[in-house]
């Protein structure tokens, strides 16, 4: 140990140390495991296979030089810094699917694969959206949910875009002056009572509270329970008979997957649904919890989530990924509430699919349904929502 020391006072303290870190992304790569996870928005270099021939055999160190490039030890961390410094040094986003806009609020410009600002451009109505095909398929949702004995209503979130125009970032701000909200002329097109399009009710919440979170794309914690007490109360006109406490938390950027590192998070006031006893169970855990549903499949249930309490009434929520702030708060007013995303039901097979939908439909006869989209969404019509208790 005494010659290890005086090596190491010999050549010195930084040297050993510098080539330690320089060491580390290499050690990194031996020790760890890949678990899969990446923190960019692109698919990374694949290991590549051996070569079979000669002209493989020539292309394989570029293949090798790829993968390693894309799989070096600390890379995701390394990755997360940069993103993290880039954005709280210099206000810079590492993706131009994220749009800075004013008072510190971020927009989401697009789904994966989608087109450039498309969130903002088709919400505010910069964008010709083929009315009639959308109120057709709004109306063949509506009235074959009724034919099948359920009482649809089809709820339009309103996202930032309508919501907070004010920040809204120049060109597109110049882009969408003067145009009318699209979801704004489809309702007034409809002209059904089953749907229920609250932005005039959360811009007269925005006083009092962030109807959006600056940094979120999806609503989070009040504005989605108060949202849910306008449409059950006020709409449906049914008693309160459960009501919820919120509690002030704080909540992660749901942006952070598409600019991984930011460290984002909004302060929110969350319904406490699971402290007032409400019976949770959601996913393959609420499952192991809960039970199986009598007539479905484990593997068709795990897609679906319960809010269960002592109590009469039941709701049917069938939602893209809006639905998850809210589904749970309809608990103030039914005894069972159940909930089926449109991301989740993709998983199961076309057997599993059309047991659970038949189950639904024999549950729920009689029922209320709502449907939950974001106003986005809407524009690319329903039949994907059909298709849940409707499958072809």
């Amino acid at each position: 140990m005494k010659r290890l020391w005086h090596a190491a006072r010999r050549i010195g303290w930084f040297n050993l140390a510098f080539l330690g870190f320089l060491a580390l992304p290499g050690l990194a790569q031996l020790v760890l495991r890949d678990k899969g996870v990446t923190t960019e928005n692109r698919v990374l270099a694949p290991v590549p296979a051996m070569p079979a021939d000669l002209p493989a055999a020539l292309h394989w160190p570029k293949q090798v030089d790829a993968w390693l490039d894309d799989h070096f030890g600390l890379r995701g961390s390394l990755v997360m810094l940069n993103n993290w410094v880039r954005w709280h040094g210099f206000g810079e986003l590492a993706t131009t699917r994220l749009i800075k806009g004013g008072h510190g609020r971020l927009f989401m410009g697009s789904h994966d694969g989608g087109i450039a600002n498309s969130l903002i451009l088709d919400v505010c109505g910069k964008t010709p959206e083929p009315f009639p095909d959308i109120a057709a398929s709004v109306t063949h949702l509506l009235d074959r949910t009724s034919a099948a004995g359920l009482r649809p209503t089809l709820m339009i979130v309103p996202t930032a875009a309508r919501l907070y125009p004010e920040d809204i970032p120049e060109p597109l701000a110049t882009e969408c002056r003067g145009a009318t909200p699209a979801v704004d002329a489809l309702v007034a097109r409809l002209g059904r009572p089953e749907v229920f399009y609250p932005v005039a009710e959360m811009l007269a919440l925005k006083p009092r509270m962030e109807v959006i979170p600056r940094r979120h794309f999806h609503w989070v914690g009040e504005p989605p329970l108060r949202v849910a007490e306008l449409l059950a109360g006020q709409h449906w006109g049914l008693p309160r008979v459960f009501p919820l406490a919120l509690k002030p938390t704080y909540r992660g950027s749901d942006l952070a997957e598409i600019n991984p590192g930011l460290g984002l998070e909004d302060a929110v006031e969350a319904p406490q649904y699971r402290e007032a006893g409400v019976h949770d169970c959601e996913g393959a855990h609420g499952l192991a919890l809960c039970g199986p549903i009598p007539g479905i499949p484990d593997t068709a249930a795990s897609v679906v989530a319960r809010y269960e309490r002592p109590g009469k009434g039941r709701l049917l929520v069938v939602a893209d990924s809006f639905g998850d702030e809210i589904g749970h708060d309809f608990i103030e007013y039914f005894g069972e509430v159940w909930m089926v995303h449109l991301n989740t039901i993709g998983i199961l097979s076309p057997a599993d699919h059309a047991i659970l939908a038949k189950v639904l439909l024999a549950r729920f006869a009689g029922d209320r349904v709502v449907y939950v989209v974001h106003d986005a969404g809407a524009l690319s019509g329903m039949s994907r929502f059909e298709d849940v208790l409707f499958p072809k």
